[in-house]
């Protein structure tokens, strides 16, 4: 079998982790721990077409798909290749090792310091163009459901995954990410997710809420409202505080797939009805 490499760095596995495959070829675990609640109520949510179309980051490509007008359902792909040549060989700056990352230095998250929005994202489709087309292809992350919320003077999004079953719970989402959402310039979005753990939390009205949800079986809606809106308050009198949010702003960034490029991108990677 002809061996794999990811194109991109980071691949979302709903325990939660986030894989980074470092340059080296090893494989570091940032555990990005779930949210017992989601934030907003989606029947309640409006889709901004901003968000549609396709995206490029470390963990491949999401497609903003609007779902209806309230939610989206976003796909992810990985961007794997299989065992090909560069297109371009005299370009010794890549290594021809298996072992190694296509990209180099890290995916689409990079210091602000470093270069522009517009050069990293003219820099990782100047490395896909320079690999022949017939050697990427897409490989499926997963499938969520989301949708936005404003809590304050802020914006975040619920990501719920679909296509998983419990035989405990069936269908019913146990847990959710969510994520501050950034509209950068250059069509950069940048993502800051929610880090449960925040002292916040741990307010006695909102941990008896959230332990009185655990506790249910199955759980009743009445008890995830209360949990939920517990959690948004906490969420509202910290929004910019950083020890809120994971990391350091953004955690996350995504860059808007331009139609010019659709061809690296369509039928290979993401595909056409």
């Amino acid at each position: 079998m002809a061996s794999r490499c990811r194109l991109f760095a980071r691949s979302l596995h709903w325990v939660v982790q986030i894989a980074i495959l470092a340059v080296v070829g090893g494989c570091l675990d940032i555990e990005i721990a779930e949210m017992p609640v989601p934030l907003g109520d989606p029947e309640k949510s409006h889709v901004d077409p901003w968000f549609n179309g396709l995206w490029l980051g470390d963990g491949g490509v999401w497609v903003f798909e609007p779902y209806d007008r309230r939610t989206w359902l976003v796909t992810w792909y990985g961007i794997v290749e299989d065992d090909c040549a560069r297109a371009d060989s005299s370009e010794a700056s890549v290594s021809e090792s298996e072992d190694e990352p296509i990209i180099e230095e890290t995916g689409a998250v990079q210091a602000a310091d470093e270069e522009s929005e517009e050069s990293d994202y003219g820099s990782l489709i100047a490395e896909m163009r320079g690999r022949q087309s017939d050697c990427l292809y897409g490989e499926l992350v997963g499938a969520m459901k989301v949708w936005l919320a404003k809590i304050g003077k802020a914006t975040f999004m619920t990501f719920e995954l679909k296509g998983a079953f419990d035989t405990e719970t069936g269908f019913v989402p146990q847990y959710w990410l969510a994520a501050r959402v950034i509209k950068l310039e250059h069509g950069e979005l940048a993502l800051n997710y929610i880090d449960p753990n925040f002292d916040g939390f741990l307010a006695p009205d909102v941990k008896a809420k959230l332990e009185k949800l655990d506790s249910e079986e199955p759980r009743k809606a009445k008890t995830l409202a209360k949990a939920r809106r517990a959690v948004e308050r906490v969420i509202r009198n910290n929004v910019d505080a950083d020890d809120l949010y994971y990391g350091e702003d953004p955690f996350f960034s995504l860059f808007r797939i331009q139609p010019q490029d659709y061809d690296i991108f369509v039928d290979d990677i993401v595909p056409s009805p």
